[in-house]
């Protein structure tokens, strides 16, 4: 019986699996390769316990979700549809999503049951739960010169100095009330958040780990910048679903599974993989001439630098 079940599920995995791969683009327009996550679905009978969640997301948050890249969450999904019977589709509208996700919240869109990548709070609650446990950790972290270190012993101290955050990136409520409590200056974006840090017109940078990560490749100015090994502010990812898709029977599956160790490994591995793929291609990467401005010492541009936060504490739960 035990040898029948598992060739069931075998057979079931092949005919609900999505292939999640990764093609290159970009090495005409942006001098360097970039990654785009893509998902290939199989038109194939479900078993009769498959849960389907439809997840509306924010079309220019990458890695977490972009409509010209995909997610990283593909290959996450992937795991999670062989392992608990769940398929997690993801839908980016451009500048649909502020809007759809107030008419999600009051019931009254009916194309999605879940909205991805949502902070704690972020909006009303209304009726809609959120899914136990989070789904990844977009944590903050203090940036900085690597030749000028800023050292306080909690928050209240950055107040000392001047700070700055690109507004294009994605942070939730709480913590966007407490960078203006610590009078942090919100700019048009990366690279404009990048030029006050290394000329000298902010002291430190706040952003979230991977997408600021990801643009310092992108600039070319990664040797040039050193993270906070720690995070000053930590902001866990949900999913939002619907009360009628929180009730059914598969749900308990899917929220054992997101505890479980072989989800984290998965989860921790997609996202490094990405990292790796823009350290290797931005390699040859000119900076900015701003970053003559500063007399800054280059740093080596390796994982173990003693300043640096590991990729593995991004994802600290």
């Amino acid at each position: 019986m035990k040898i029948i079940t598992g060739v069931l599920f075998s057979l079931i995995y092949i005919a609900t699996a999505s292939a999640a791969t990764i093609e290159m683009f970009g090495q005409e327009k942006y001098g360097f390769k970039q990654p785009r996550y893509t998902l290939k679905d199989e038109n194939s009978r479900t078993n009769i316990d498959f849960m389907e969640i439809r997840a509306l997301a924010r079309e220019d948050n990458f890695p977490y979700s972009s409509q010209d890249q995909g997610s990283v969450f593909y290959k996450i999904f992937k795991d999670i549809l062989a392992k608990g019977y769940t398929k997690i589709n993801l839908d980016f509208e451009p500048n649909k999503y502020d809007k759809a996700a107030i008419n999600f919240e009051r019931g009254k869109d009916k194309t999605y049951n879940a909205l991805f990548g949502v902070y704690y709070q972020e909006l009303p609650l209304y009726q809609n739960k959120y899914v136990y446990p989070a789904i990844a950790f977009n944590n903050v972290h203090l940036i900085m010169p690597s030749y000028k270190i800023v050292a306080v012993k909690s928050k209240s101290g950055l107040k000392e100095y001047k700070g700055v955050h690109a507004s294009t990136d994605k942070v939730s409520d709480i913590v966007a009330k407490e960078f203006k409590q610590l009078n942090i200056k919100d700019v048009e974006d990366f690279p404009t958040a990048f030029d006050e840090l290394l000329t000298g017109k902010a002291d430190y940078m706040v952003a979230s780990y991977y997408p600021s990560l990801i643009e310092a490749y992108k600039l070319g100015i990664k040797r040039y910048i050193t993270f906070s090994r720690t995070p000053v502010w930590r902001m866990p990812i949900f999913l939002r679903v619907t009360p009628d898709m929180m009730k059914k029977s598969q749900m308990e599956r899917l929220r054992s599974y997101l505890k479980s160790s072989d989800y984290k490994k998965a989860r921790d591995a997609a996202f490094k993989e990405v990292i790796e793929i823009y350290q290797k291609n931005t390699a040859g990467v000119v900076p900015p001439t701003y970053v003559r401005v500063a007399p800054i010492e280059a740093k080596a541009d390796t994982s173990s630098d003693e300043n640096n936060a590991d990729i593995e504490d991004a994802q600290t739960e």
